[in-house]
């Protein structure tokens, strides 16, 4: 007899519209508790912008035994921007999640960074929250990645 996996969408709120996160069955009371710095640190909760699949999932790649890879965008605070301070990312290493700074996030996509490029380039089944600037950034990704591209290309060519 083989072993069946069964998976359910859970709403988890880091504001009203909140975001649904894809589990597997069994995991899903521990998961919550896991993911819940996403909504209670200060650095995210109602600053993010955009949350993701990233790795196998983002990929095509994933097994039903893949654990889950989450990338994400959040705002500068108004304190970061005020005092020029530079808040680059928050990293769970437990949950294997990374969220950007916006301003780091700019920066990796304009030198064409490929594990930033994988977030905005996602399926949209593969988002699990994206809040109108997020969907702003992604609507103009092409105005941020595509000229820097072409200039990385054309440095490779000159360089042969």
């Amino acid at each position: 007899t083989g072993t069946v996996s069964y998976l359910y969408r859970i709403h988890f709120s880091l504001r009203p519209s909140g975001f649904s996160l894809m589990l597997r069955i069994g995991g899903i009371c521990e998961a919550l508790k896991e993911y819940d710095f996403l909504r209670t640190n200060e650095r995210l909760g109602e600053n993010i912008i955009l949350l993701g699949l990233g790795g196998s999932h983002a990929y095509g790649m994933d097994l039903p035994s893949s654990d889950l890879d989450v990338r994400g965008i959040t705002l500068n605070s108004k304190m970061d921007i005020l005092t020029n301070q530079n808040f680059e990312q928050f990293v769970n290493e437990e949950t294997d999640t990374t969220v950007y700074g916006f301003n780091k996030m700019i920066s990796l996509l304009s030198s064409v960074n490929p594990n930033t490029i994988e977030l905005v380039g996602l399926k949209p089944e593969h988002y699990l929250y994206i809040h109108p600037i997020g969907q702003e950034l992604l609507d103009n990704k092409k105005t941020v990645i595509t000229f820097n591209v072409l200039e990385w290309i054309f440095f490779f060519i000159n360089s042969l």
